[in-house]
């Protein structure tokens, strides 16, 4: 990939109620992304539960079908979410491998990394807008079947997140009626009813004002009902000057809605609760902005804003065992004399690229690797900011004479998650994901 060439990105969303995949073209100038526009929307899909499990057989099919439709759209890297309720699942494990089994070139896979998905919700939906008005505040929610995730920042930054069981999906009706079919267990601990009652459309819309309410108090004081707590806000925060809202029923909160007379048209709350939201003067008292995505925040931001692609001085193996997925990154290689049986991350932190300062690193480097051997017998992967990955690589293996399975990853920015994901190299670039926000 040389420098000013257009590449492909591809993200994908396994929601509580639906899946979806895009592919972005991106013009990366260095290790910059950018002119981002749109190449591939699917067709939103169901998220085929059986039970408390996904459908492997219903959800290969779904990728193999956009597998097709993309294949006119050679993606470069890209990545896949499970979210929310999906994220539960009981073969969340075989869910997980079935992805890059059909797109072999996935960076990075996750599932219930609710802090991650948060930023990337506010990535995908109201970046460019907190840009341009980059002194404003600006409070993001994104609401999907299972959980509302938060996301709080300004100028293009996320300053906070936070994740929480109030979704759409947490009630669901037999088709056609308004008769309950499932209840998770988050519904069991508030909502007074059980799996075979028959609802009216008053008590449909009092379910819809609970959740509501509990928006009103995570965007009022922060807080909610503490069982419906995935992941809490750090820190309280100012009122913000605007609030954006997207997932499935973003459109519906945005005034577009079926019949008037319609109540559970996909079978849950979604609707009501859009209602309850409209008509919220809590919510109504603070200036609405409508995002770049809606339904897609979530899969636009991975897509986009998932990934990162190094320098073209990477210094890498003699045999370069990638993709190297899930690495661990800690602060120091010594952690409690613990050993990281997948290897190790770390980011480093130069004054400068100045050889002074690289030699100084190396010796440092080097006496620690010799005295603890078990470093330099597993990936070692050193991420970087500076454009001096193959130089400070030669050094540390003095020119390829020390057989390490040493990986230098420069111009890459400081890691905002606790784990790396290191794609297949192309003409000496790889693509970086990071995940695992705390």
């Amino acid at each position: 990939m040389s420098s000013h060439q257009r590449i492909s990105l591809l993200g994908i969303d396994i929601g509580t109620t639906t899946c979806r995949a895009m592919v972005f073209s991106v013009e990366r100038a260095g290790t910059d992304l950018l002119d981002p526009r749109p190449l591939y929307i699917s067709a939103v899909e169901i998220t085929p539960f059986q039970g408390d499990s996904i459908n492997l057989g219903s959800l290969r099919a779904i990728l193999r079908y956009w597998k097709k439709d993309i294949e006119s759209h050679p993606f470069a890297a890209g990545g896949a979410i499970i979210t929310g309720l999906a994220a539960r699942a009981k073969n969340i494990q075989e869910v997980q491998a079935l992805l890059p089994e059909v797109f072999s070139a996935l960076v990075l896979v996750t599932a219930e990394d609710p802090r991650y998905e948060s930023w990337l919700c506010f990535k995908g939906s109201v970046y460019k807008a907190s840009t341009r008005q980059p002194e404003r505040h600006f409070l993001h929610l994104d609401i999907g079947g299972g959980t509302t995730n938060i996301s709080f920042g300004r100028a293009g930054e996320v300053d906070d997140t936070g994740s929480f069981f109030v979704g759409a999906r947490h009630i669901q009706f037999e088709s056609g009626t308004q008769t309950i079919s499932a209840l998770s267990h988050f519904a069991e601990k508030w909502f007074g009813k059980k799996v075979g009652d028959t609802l009216d459309n008053e008590e449909v819309s009092k379910a819809a004002k609970y959740l509501c309410e509990q928006l009103e108090s995570l965007v009022r004081e922060g807080r909610c009902f503490e069982p419906l707590v995935q992941s809490p806000l750090r820190a309280r925060h100012p009122p913000p000057d605007y609030l954006s809202f997207s997932g499935g029923i973003a459109g519906w909160i945005y005034g577009s809605e079926p019949d008037p007379k319609e109540t559970t048209p996909y079978n849950d709350l979604g609707l009501a609760l859009a209602r309850a939201i409209r008509e919220s003067s809590i919510l109504k008292a603070i200036p609405w902005v409508t995002p770049a995505e809606l339904g897609f925040a979530t899969v636009a931001g991975l897509a986009l804003f998932g990934c990162s692609f190094s320098g073209q001085s990477v210094f890498l193996p003699a045999s370069p065992n990638l993709p190297l997925s899930g690495i661990p990154i800690v602060h120091s290689f010594l952690v409690d004399g613990l050993e990281f049986a997948k290897g190790t991350a770390v980011f480093l932190s130069l004054p400068s690229s100045s050889l002074s300062d690289l030699e100084a690193a190396v010796q440092h480097l080097s006496t620690l690797f010799e005295k603890h051997p078990w470093l330099t017998s597993r990936p070692l992967v050193l991420l970087i900011n500076q454009n001096v990955g193959k130089t400070l690589g030669n050094l540390l293996t003095q020119w390829g004479k020390r057989d390490w399975p040493l990986y230098v990853i420069d111009q890459i920015p400081p890691p905002n998650g606790q784990f790396v994901h290191i794609g297949k190299e192309d003409r000496g670039i790889v693509p970086v994901s990071y995940y695992g926000m705390i």
